[in-house]
């Protein structure tokens, strides 16, 4: 069985004698790892994955915007990946300022914080990475690696 190279991921301080090639470097949040693997693995090199939540307000119920994203570096036809799972959506973008191009993959979604047992924002964003693992499970690794060729990825 061949086994997929994995993206690196290290303490930033170390990234200057660190033996990796930087294409295969990666800043990413714990909890995406397997997001990025799962990517890697088909062929799409992620530059960054990472999640923020932002408290909208003091009461007790606390709302949480959730927003986790994946830059990919460069825009991918659609068709590669296909229709993301709700609440996951792709964003392509040119900043008209230097002209620089950003790709993403990003899910944002709204959390209630209401006290019950076992419920925390770390266990929500969890629900959300799996749920787009799951995803990327349904995929065909080597399908996605011909159509990025394909369309010169």
């Amino acid at each position: 069985m061949h086994e997929v190279p994995r993206l690196c991921a290290f303490t930033l301080h170390l990234r200057d004698e660190h033996p990796c090639p930087s294409q295969d470097i990666a800043a990413v949040d714990k909890e995406m790892v397997g997001i990025v693997d799962g990517l890697y693995g088909m062929g799409i090199r992620p530059m960054v994955a990472v999640w923020t939540s932002i408290k909208q307000g003091d009461i007790e119920d606390t709302e949480y915007v959730l927003t986790l994203q994946i830059d990919i570096g460069s825009r991918v036809c659609e068709p590669v990946l296909g229709d993301l799972p709700a609440g996951w959506e792709y964003h392509w973008k040119k900043d008209a300022s230097d002209k620089t191009e950003l790709s993403k993959i990003t899910c944002e979604a709204q959390w209630f914080d209401c006290g019950f047992a076992g419920k925390s924002l770390e266990n929500k964003i969890g629900e959300l990475v799996k749920e787009f693992e799951a995803f990327l499970d349904t995929r065909d690794k080597e399908a996605v690696k011909s159509l990025l060729l394909l369309t010169n990825w």
